[in-house]
């Protein structure tokens, strides 16, 4: 993984700016995606192609199979900067023990910003490769 500087995280269009987003950052092997609400904290590692996968699977309400992550959620109620946060949607690495847990809203939010093509960041780089051929 690329080292913090180097990363620029987006945010989607839809988010309300209140420091609440699913934030991915793109970089040459994936994408890195934290939670801005602790920016510092733990962090979901991507391929290109687990990517697109996730971004498929959320976009058209599919089990998640992607590889890196998967999704549960049940109602939660955590601490951030100490301000109590409900959260109910909660990615899982599937490799480690990082979990990142967001509001309805930002849920809402990244789901619309992902339908909208704004986190497209690249073609998978299999089907690039098939597309070549």
């Amino acid at each position: 993984m690329p080292g913090s500087k180097e990363l620029v995280f987006r945010a989607s269009s839809y988010s309300n700016g209140g420091g609440g987003c699913v934030e991915p950052a793109p970089h040459s092997r994936g994408v890195t995606v934290r939670d801005s609400k602790d920016p510092e904290g733990p962090r979901l590692e991507f391929t290109h192609d687990q990517w697109a996968n996730f971004l498929h699977e959320v976009n058209n309400g599919l089990a998640c199979s992607n590889g890196a992550v998967t999704i549960s959620t049940e109602e939660l109620a955590l601490v951030y900067r100490g301000e109590l946060k409900h959260t109910c949607w909660h990615l899982h690495a599937v490799n480690s023990e990082v979990t990142l847990h967001f509001t309805e809203g930002e849920r809402v939010a990244f789901l619309a910003g992902a339908r909208g093509g704004e986190f497209n960041f690249t073609e998978s780089p299999a089907l690039a490769a098939a597309a070549a051929s």
